[in-house]
Order: C-alpha cells, then sequence, then structure tokens
C-alpha cells in the first residue's frame, strides 16, 4: 500500500508561491535583500565571543612539576630488591623475629589510626 506523502501536508511548492502570490517580482527582489542584508547586520554586530583562559599559580606549577617527578621515579630501590634476592638465592638472608615484630606491630597501630578504630 503506497502512501502519497505530498497530499498531507500540502505541496510545499504551492506554499512558497501563496507567500509571494498577488506581490511583483519588484516586491519580492526587495523582501530578499531587506532580508539578507538585515541578516549581514546582525552578523556583523554580534560581539565576538570571547575566550576561556586558564592560568596557574608559580604555586599550582611548582606542585604539578613535583607531582610529574615522584611519577616519574621508582616507588622502590631496585639496588635494595637485587641485593636481598642474591642473598636469599644464597641463603645468606637472615630474618630478625624481634625487629619484624616490631614493624608488624607499628603498621597495625598506624592501620587502626587511618581506619579510625
Amino acid at each position: 500500500m503506497a502512501i502519497d506523502t505530498n497530499r498531507l501536508h500540502g505541496n510545499p511548492g504551492n506554499q512558497v508561491k501563496s507567500s509571494t502570490a498577488g506581490k511583483s517580482d519588484a516586491q519580492v527582489q526587495q523582501n530578499r535583500q531587506t532580508t539578507q542584508s538585515q541578516s549581514q547586520s546582525s552578523q556583523q554586530a554580534a560581539p565576538a565571543t570571547p575566550k576561556d583562559s586558564v592560568s596557574l599559580t608559580q604555586q599550582a606549577q611548582s606542585l604539578g612539576s613535583m607531582q610529574r617527578a615522584m611519577a616519574n621515579a621508582p616507588s622502590f630501590s631496585q639496588e635494595r630488591v637485587a641485593n636481598i634476592k642474591k642473598a636469599i638465592a644464597e641463603g645468606q638472608y637472615k630474618v630478625d623475629p624481634e625487629k619484624l615484630a616490631q614493624k608488624l606491630q607499628a603498621f597495625e597501630k598506624e592501620l587502626g589510626n587511618l581506619t579510625g578504630a
């Protein structure tokens, strides 16, 4: 089943003709020129849109450079890790149980302070 969409809302060509019906070609041309000149003048009168800008304080710039430096720095000493691996492989790595217990206790206390427990 085909639907003729031209007849639903009227023929668009007829609407254009009806809006200019009864006017002379000179009047139609004058209306077009007036519309064009109004749009051109409104475009020229429109103020330039301001550009967004951001400026950082010296302190913010320093913090940014420190953050980049820390991000690029290793989080652990690779030399120390290599020495510990070597000592473990050779059987020379000794663990001090009392020192380990003290460190675990200090860690748990610090962790408790962070969680509010």
